[in-house]
């Protein structure tokens, strides 16, 4: 279980942009950008226009598609059948969240993410129970950054796929023979049956030959088992030839880019800075030499190394007959989602939340509605050593986001002893001369009996001093040492937690770990929760 300890605003903890941090505190500089506050939306309403906006057809392409997914990658789940049935009603919708392949599952804030899509469509059930609401994981496994996702952080140590890039999408990279790597990664494993199991099952799950997208598809499955969460590979052909269709005709006409353009220079105009570039086009094409952008020249369109160039007819044959050749860029990926999903709301990060903003208007020059955007929760997570060794600085969870150097130096100005190394040398030389003269007045010979035993006390102190000085050396070192701890526990390399550490840093039984995330979690309250585990 987790024990909330303190909550944080999203701007207390340093998270987001200005923009960010004025959209969940509802005081939003222009309300073309978005669909209004979560918690100021009529939802019901939202949720009508959204469900007569899409079509039946293209409901049950779209649960043919997922269906085939999981049927295809073995993974079996009541929860998940139950919701795919669910969403054939015409009346159930979506909320989405997604993610690049990260390799074992990534960071931590996968689980965040994921707890916080379940969460909220149980809680928009709850508040609204004339709602269906199924929660859905954007597989991003078109992308083509292999260095971004191939690596996950834990025991200190970085633990890289040894894998070679090969220019296609990472969904489609095929899992290597590595005893090397996996005999590297037992050997620093701790001791016991439950590390064993959870080595076993990665092991598993990223055996020769598997897919990168099916790899992560498995682990998520036995991660969310039974809370009806279903992942979507965005390379489905079916669910591209779809979107495809939809969204080529607004490859002749350029209006959704003016708006991107127009939205884009508001947001500078306003002292804000756009997440993407806006880009003409909308799609990759897959070749040979990698994932080209296609630009349009004249009448043609044309990718940008092999020089394959169509006619807008050529084009539409091409992505019809072979979708999986087509991507969508950063422009199109929100037209992709909206256009296949019967999407309610976006949850996501800070980043994804000023991504979306940019948006809204280009969506509805191609006659596609605009979800509600909802930040996902975080967490920082402690344990019992980082949380005592707080307490022994007298701070609070919040104290351990804060840049190491300004904490250090605080502790040291409000907290070390910083007296001479002999105080008493002044005061002590005068009292010595004192009772000399008092002694001496009586028998002169006691005048340097007295002074020499002052300067034999005087030497005890310094040698005294000395072991008090040691004393307060090594209580620096140790205290610098647990400053050190909680430090590389809260902001590993100088990063905020939930973006670097493994999901095994909270345990080997990462499903026991999400289920303990998902019992506290309530991504509309936007905010940050410091906890104990």
């Amino acid at each position: 279980m987790l024990k909330p300890l303190q909550y944080l605003s999203f701007k207390e903890a340093g998270i987001g942009s200005a923009l960010f941090h004025r959209y969940v505190a509802d005081d939003f500089p222009n309300t073309d950008w978005i669909e209004g506050h979560p918690n100021s939306i009529n939802v019901e309403l939202k949720a009508q226009h959204r469900s007569a906006q899409f079509p039946a057809e293209r409901r049950k392409i779209l649960v043919n598609s997922l269906r085939q997914q999981y049927e295809s990658s073995g993974v079996k789940d009541e929860a998940v059948e139950h919701n795919l049935l669910r969403l054939q009603d015409s009346n159930t919708l979506t909320v989405t969240t997604g993610h690049q392949l990260g390799f074992a599952g990534g960071p931590l804030f996968l689980l965040y993410k994921i707890a916080s899509v379940i969460k909220l469509a149980e809680s928009l059930e709850q508040k609204h129970p004339q709602l269906q609401v199924v929660p859905i994981f954007w597989m991003n496994s078109d992308d083509h950054d292999l260095a971004e996702i191939n690596t996950f952080f834990w025991q200190d140590a970085a633990w890289t796929l040894p894998i070679s890039n090969e220019n296609h999408p990472v969904g489609q990279y095929l899992c290597p023979e590595m005893p090397d790597f996996w005999a590297s990664l037992h050997s620093v494993l701790p001791s016991g049956m439950a590390w064993e199991e959870a080595f076993l099952q990665l092991k598993t799950a990223y055996a020769p030959g598997v897919p990168l997208g099916l790899a992560l598809r498995r682990l998520i499955a036995q991660w969310t088992k039974g809370t009806g969460l279903i992942c979507l590979d965005q390379q489905d052909s079916t669910l591209k030839r779809e979107a495809w269709t939809g969204l080529l005709p607004h490859l002749n006409s350029t209006p959704w880019f003016d708006a991107l353009i127009e939205t884009t220079n508001k947001q500078e105009s306003a002292g804000f800075s756009p997440q993407v570039k806006p880009m003409p086009s909308l799609f990759f094409y897959h070749s040979s030499l990698g994932r080209e952008r296609i630009e349009r020249l004249g009448s043609s369109f044309q990718s940008v190394q092999s020089n394959t160039s169509w006619n807008f007819e050529e084009l539409a044959h091409e992505m019809q007959n072979h979708p999986d050749r087509f991507s969508t860029n950063v422009s199109g990926r929100a037209m992709y989602q909206e256009f296949i999903l019967p999407n309610l709301a976006y949850l996501g990060g800070a980043a994804e939340i000023r991504y979306w903003m940019q948006f809204k208007q280009m969506l509805s020059f191609v006659e596609l509605p605009f979800p509600m955007l909802v930040p996902r929760e975080s967490f920082l997570v402690f344990g019992q050593r980082e949380l005592r060794y707080l307490r022994g600085f007298n701070a609070h969870p919040i104290d351990a986001l804060k840049p190491k150097q300004s904490f250090i130096q605080h502790w040291v100005r409000t907290t070390l002893d910083e007296f001479p190394e002999m105080p008493w040398t002044a005061e002590l030389n005068s009292i010595a001369v004192h009772w000399a003269e008092v002694f001496g007045a009586a028998d002169p010979g006691l005048k340097p009996a007295v002074l020499g035993r002052f300067s034999k006390l005087s030497t005890d102190l310094e040698k005294l001093n000395t072991k008090r000085l040691k004393a307060l050396k090594q209580r620096e070192q140790t205290q610098l040492q647990r400053m050190d701890a909680v430090f590389n526990w809260t902001q590993p390399k100088g990063i905020f937690q939930e973006r670097i550490l493994h999901p095994w840093c909270l345990g080997p039984d990462v499903r026991a770990s999400f289920n303990a995330i998902l019992s506290i979690s309530n991504p509309l309250s936007q905010q940050v929760v410091a906890v104990q585990m």
